[in-house]
């Protein structure tokens, strides 16, 4: 049985990341932004956000690191990658 293959990718951030958060006054539904890494997230609880802002932050890097992306990324955020 063959698995997949795991990469970890760690990196410093020279700069802080902050969300935006609200709660949408029709339904209850908490919205978060991330407006430097231009992804907004959902959940019908504060826990849910979390989650749905964990996962899309998971989902981010790994689609830049598969596409090759991630260097560039990185760099123009003022991050850089640590090797182990």
């Amino acid at each position: 049985m063959q698995g997949k293959l795991r990469t970890i990718v760690r990196f410093d951030a020279s700069v802080q990341v902050s969300w935006r958060t609200w709660q949408s006054r029709a339904g209850g539904t908490w919205i978060a932004s991330c407006d430097p890494l231009k992804i907004t997230a959902r959940g019908e609880t504060w826990g849910e956000l979390q989650e749905s802002m964990a996962e899309l932050i998971s989902e981010l890097f790994r689609d830049l690191f598969e596409s090759g992306d991630l260097a560039v990324f990185l760099n123009e955020k003022g991050w850089r990658p640590v090797t182990p």
